[in-house]
């Protein structure tokens, strides 16, 4: 009971004041090496547990193969309605930034899944699944839980919009890591839905340059 205690504590501080902490007053340029900080502190800590016998390391991923298919169909369905949507809502933004910013774009493409994805993916799945699965369980609860834990953590883009969606693509990605285990997956999926906002035109709500 104390090591919930403990746990419940750990947690929100970590996805709920902690973020809300570095909103207020961490500059924009010290959020990447904020983030690689705390998942090598993740990485550490699920490697201490390797060695210890008590987790089992992540090599093979069999369900992936299974998983992909599946995974396409849904990225397919998603991007049509997020295209529908900015069409509809905002046009003047519609595949604004590669057209307008095309060698900037580009960049954006290939390095935000290596600075941003992964270290998000193996804090708020990986590590978060083994932490916290004493309090939330193996089930729905705890793919909640990762989803709203990982939407809050874009509140320092300081707009509804990136808490909102980013909660929606959490969902997504806990539910894939749920059913696969597989770390390499989610963050593929992670990785193509982050793109896909920075080139359809919804990049703006996850822009720190546009945080006053």
């Amino acid at each position: 009971m104390r090591k919930k205690t403990w746990l419940w504590l750990e947690w929100a501080l970590a996805f709920g004041l902690l973020p809300a902490a570095i909103a207020a007053w961490l500059p924009p340029a010290g959020w990447i090496p904020v983030l690689w900080l705390a998942a090598a502190g993740a990485a550490w800590q699920l490697r201490r547990k390797t060695a210890a016998g008590r987790l089992q390391p992540q090599i093979g991923w069999p369900g992936e193969k299974s998983e992909l298919r599946r995974l396409g169909l849904r990225a397919l369905a998603v991007t049509v309605a997020l295209i529908l949507l900015v069409r509809f809502s905002m046009p003047q933004r519609l595949f604004d930034f590669p057209r307008e910013r095309t060698v900037l774009w580009l960049a954006v493409v290939v390095l935000y899944p290596l600075a941003s994805v992964v270290p998000q993916e193996l804090i708020c799945r990986r590590w978060f699944f083994e932490r916290y699965g004493a309090l939330f369980g193996e089930g729905r609860i705890l793919v909640a839980a990762s989803a709203l834990s990982f939407g809050w953590l874009h509140i320092v883009f300081k707009n509804p919009v990136a808490v909102g969606l980013a909660s929606a693509g959490g969902w997504l990605f806990a539910e894939t890591y749920r059913q696969s285990r597989s770390l390499r997956l989610v963050c593929l999926e992670h990785a193509l839905y982050g793109d896909l906002i920075f080139t359809i035109g919804l990049g703006t709500f996850f822009y720190h340059g546009a945080v006053r």
